[in-house]
């Protein structure tokens, strides 16, 4: 019989293909490969590295070459090194020997990474050795050689080894020749932009200390070629960050303990500089820092910007994010385009009112502070970590990921809490603008009003000085006419004497001529008389002559007084010009107030219009959820029944425990297929089509039984004290249910955070064929300050509710106008005793 026992040694051999699995699979990103050799350069002691790209644009076959001027790669290190998979050499020799670099490569993942981008690589370098002489090394690896299936270990690497003139620069030289990929703008464009990111912000800072920068270093920089495309320079300039509403910096100590700094740049109200710790918060992160810029793309911030708002915002969509770093170098898995790695836009997407935690207990005016929190295309920073007090925190071999654990969730909750104080500031300091804003326009809106008030008051005063004007003239007008008139009365009488007076003077000069020519025929006596009588004529001819200069005066006189009538005529007109000319001004102002008015009018209405816009656009979405959802009540009943039926075959103990867990997912279904009927009902054809009088408690029933599973989990009584023949008016049933279904969340909200918890409808018939219908509760209670407020768009003092949602305060202005189109009328009314809250709507039953 042959004899089996026998003890023998095996050893691990390795097939080629591990190359093309490391080298391929692993390093699936060609930026993230060229990146790993970039940290070669750097960890060689280069203070520069050139990348170029020659002949790869949209073809196969280009040559890729990566040059330095490090310290060389000398025969031993390339033996022992590069030639050897996974070396601690990172571990044992963490720094470099000339500048005290912190290495960043790991494992040869870089080198090997080569052949996924090309099929040749040739090396040439030079280095020094410790006689102070200088060694040339080329080498040449056709990756087609190592084949799957073949011994990694027996395939040889062709070498060449010889002297160097002294006056050789050291560094080296990888030429990747015969690459295996066509190269786009798309792929340079990140290639850059990983390059830039690679390198921790810190890196050469003066202020950094240790392992992150040394006095002697003169620092690292890269520069890449690609003559096939045009390379942008960086965008993330100090000017561009310079936008920013403000910079939040934050660091974690190496006893857990966690503090933020948060310094605004362009204020919206007020200069801040505000401080938060949490103090021994991280059990698994130590000595960590972060520095991020926090942006809002709108006008404010960018007023004296050298940047515009939508320039910033496609900024932010291609470079925005927080990156990570492990001492000095980037982990390429963090902070990259669309890269939600925080949760930040998963939680924007669940419309969270409060932050949980100590940041939720951060005093601010504004009740809903994650409402405002920041996408991520509106962070640019980083968060560092030291891998030496964080040895938990590895980075995985493709260099993309950490491991998914304890440790990386504190560095997650580290960032997200910095980010989430400066949320609860932002918020704050937003809420208070906006009502500063309000009140300033409102101001403005009551100054404006007061102007034109104003104006119109000066126009009627202008107005009735004008009418008095005229009606002076008027007066001034009628007063010359009676002068005038009488002046013609005197002057036709004065015209009748003179013409009297002349007829006479007439005669008796006739007379005195007769007389003369019987002169011969008067004795002494009758020829003096007849003489003194022409001398009396004489005096009487000049007085006459007198008298008709005297007349002509007159005539003067009354052609002023003319004048002056015209004149007052005149007056009074340009009177009336001036009058017309002001009431038109005063109409302008008091149209363009009018226009001022219909404008903040339509701009309130047009707001209130787009969200009852898409609320309508919902009714199609509404059906098929309604569809969808009897068919999941079905499916998840057959479920049901299949569990139930597994459960009676297990042990009484587990089988009690997945009973109770069987009875909440019963209460669940039964909740959801409640709901599922309300909104059929509610949102169905016929309730938005036939109108007629519904009777009012069930339709109360109808609203609360879909939410019994939750009430009865906060412990929340619900009252129905409706009379059974309280009836409607004539209305649709989705219109009365829209109203309860406001009052019942409303309700629900408001009393969940009370010691007693009660809500209670109530309706009834009052005089003049009116009916009402009140619902009460014991919450919080509503100011009597904010009681019609609340009926406007947009306002609502509810606290946001995870079940219920956080409310649009659109829910009671669309309330007010159902109710109005009825002729009706709702409002918040003094409670009885008892209850902290009642509104009360009354409608009149019209045949």
């Amino acid at each position: 019989m042959e004899k089996m026992n026998s003890t023998n040694e095996a050893f691990f051999e390795v097939d080629s293909r591990l190359l093309f699995q490391l080298g391929e699979q692993l390093v699936s990103n060609r930026s993230i490969a060229l990146a790993e050799l970039v940290k070669n350069s750097y960890d060689a002691d280069a203070t520069e590295t050139t990348i170029v790209l020659d002949n790869v644009k949209n073809m196969i076959g280009g040559t890729i070459t990566i040059t330095d001027n490090g310290t060389g790669i000398s025969p031993e290190r390339f033996t022992q090194t590069w030639m050897r998979i996974a070396t601690m050499d990172a571990e044992t020799n963490p720094y470099s020997k000339k500048y005290k670099r912190q290495k960043a490569g790991e494992k040869g993942i870089g080198r090997i990474a080569c052949r996924k981008l090309a099929k040749e690589l040739h090396i040439t370098s030079i280095s020094e050795s410790e006689s102070g002489n200088k060694v040339k090394l080329i080498a040449n690896f056709k990756w087609d050689a190592f084949l799957p299936g073949s011994d990694l270990n027996k395939i040889p690497v062709e070498i060449n080894v010889e002297p160097a003139s002294h006056e050789i620069p050291t560094g080296s030289e990888l030429k990747l020749i015969d690459t295996t990929e066509k190269w786009t703008d798309r792929n340079i464009k990140r290639l850059n932009v990983e390059l830039i990111d690679l390198f921790s912000p810190t890196l050469f800072k003066e202020e950094s200390e240790g392992q992150y920068a040394s006095k002697e270093d003169p620092g690292f920089k890269y520069k890449l070629i690609a003559p096939e495309f045009k390379i942008e320079e960086d965008s993330l300039t100090d000017s561009f960050l310079k936008s920013a509403w403000a910079k939040l910096s934050g660091s974690v100590d190496e006893n857990g303990n966690a503090t933020y700094i948060l310094k605004t740049q362009n204020h919206l109200l007020n200069k801040i500089e505000k401080e938060f710790k949490e103090n021994g918060k991280y059990d698994f992160l130590r000595n960590a820092n972060s520095e991020i810029y926090l942006f809002k793309y709108t006008s404010n911030f960018f007023r004296n910007s050298d940047w515009k708002v939508k320039q910033a915002a496609l900024i932010g969509r291609e470079r925005g994010g927080v990156r990570v770093y492990a001492d000095t170098f980037r982990v390429f898995g963090y902070g990259g385009e669309k890269d939600d790695w925080l949760n930040i836009e998963t939680d924007k997407t669940r419309s969270l009112g409060k932050f949980s935690g100590e940041v939720g207990l951060i005093p601010s005016e504004d009740n809903r502070p994650a409402l405002h929190l920041f996408d991520y295309r509106g962070l640019f920073g980083y968060v560092q970590f030291e891998k030496k007090s964080n040895p938990k925190l590895s980075i995985s071999i493709n260099r993309e990921s950490l491991g998914d654990n304890d440790y990386l969730a504190d560095l997650i909750d580290f960032v997200r809490t910095g980010i989430n104080f400066a949320t609860v500031v932002y918020s704050d300091e937003r809420l208070k603008k906006e009502n500063i804003d309000k009140a300033e326009k409102k101001a403005r809106e009551e100054e404006e009003r007061r102007k034109i008030e104003e104006e119109r008051k000066k126009a009627e005063e202008e107005k009735r000085k004008a009418a008095e004007k005229k009606k002076k003239a008027e007066e001034e007008r009628k007063k010359a006419e009676e002068i005038a008139r009488k002046k013609e009365e005197e002057k036709e009488e004065a015209e009748r004497i003179r013409n009297q007076i002349e007829s006479e003077l007439d005669n008796i000069w006739d007379s005195i001529t007769i007389l003369e020519e019987r002169k011969d025929t008067l004795n002494q006596e009758e020829f003096q008389k007849l003489a003194g009588l022409k001398s009396q004529f004489g005096i009487i001819r000049s007085d006459l002559l007198i008298a008709k200069k005297t007349e002509n005066k007159a005539r003067q006189e009354a052609n002023i007084e003319a004048a002056k009538a015209a004149e007052s005529a005149i007056s009074e007109l340009k009177a009336k010009i001036a009058y017309f000319e002001q009431m038109k001004e005063a109409e302008n102002k008091k149209l363009e107030a009018e226009k001022f008015e219909i404008k903040r009018q339509k701009e309130k209405y047009d707001e209130a219009l787009s969200i009852l816009r898409v609320l309508a656009s919902t009714g199609t979405l509404i059906f098929i959820f309604t569809h969808e959802i009897k068919s999941f009540i079905t499916d998840v009943a057959n479920l049901r029944n299949t569990y139930s039926s597994a459960i009676q075959k297990l042990n009484s103990n587990d089988k009690k425990s997945y009973e109770v867990s069987l009875s909440h997912f019963e209460n669940k279904i039964e909740m959801i297929d409640e709901l599922g009927k309300f909104i059929g009902i509610t949102a169905g054809k016929q309730s938005r089509s036939e109108l007629k009088p519904f009777f009012i408690k069930p339709i109360i029933n109808d609203v609360c039984n879909p939410f019994s599973y939750e009430t009865n989990k906060r412990g929340i009584d619900v009252i129905n004290a409706v009379p059974q023949y309280i009836r409607t008016p004539v209305m649709y049933r989705s219109e009365i249910a829209a109203i309860l279904i406001n009052f019942f969340t409303n309700a629900v909200k408001a009393v969940t955070a009370s010691n007693i918890k009660t809500i209670k409808f109530e309706a009834g018939e009052i005089e003049n064929d009116v009916i009402f219908i009140r619902c009460l509760d014991t919450g919080k209670g509503l100011s009597k300050d904010h009681r019609e407020e609340v009926f406007d768009p947009f306002v609502t003092y509810n606290e946001s509710d995870i079940n219920f949602g956080a409310g649009t305060g659109l829910g009671l202005k669309i309330v007010k106008d159902i109710v109005k189109g009825y002729g009706g009328d709702v409002k918040f009314v003094d409670p009885p005793d008892g209850w902290n809250t009642c509104i009360e709507m009354r409608l009149p039953l019209v045949d």
